[in-house]
C-alpha cells in the first residue's frame, strides 16, 4: 500500500530531480574540461 503524497512532496521530488539532472550535467561538463 502506498502512502498518498502531498503536493508539497511532489514539488520537492521534482526539485530534487531537476537538481540531480543539473549536477550530472555539470559533472559531465567538468569531466570534459579536465580531459
Amino acid at each position: 500500500m502506498t502512502i498518498p503524497r502531498t503536493e508539497d512532496e511532489d514539488e520537492n521530488i521534482q526539485l530534487i530531480l531537476d537538481l540531480t539532472e543539473r549536477r550530472d550535467k555539470l559533472i559531465a561538463h567538468l569531466t570534459k574540461v579536465e580531459a
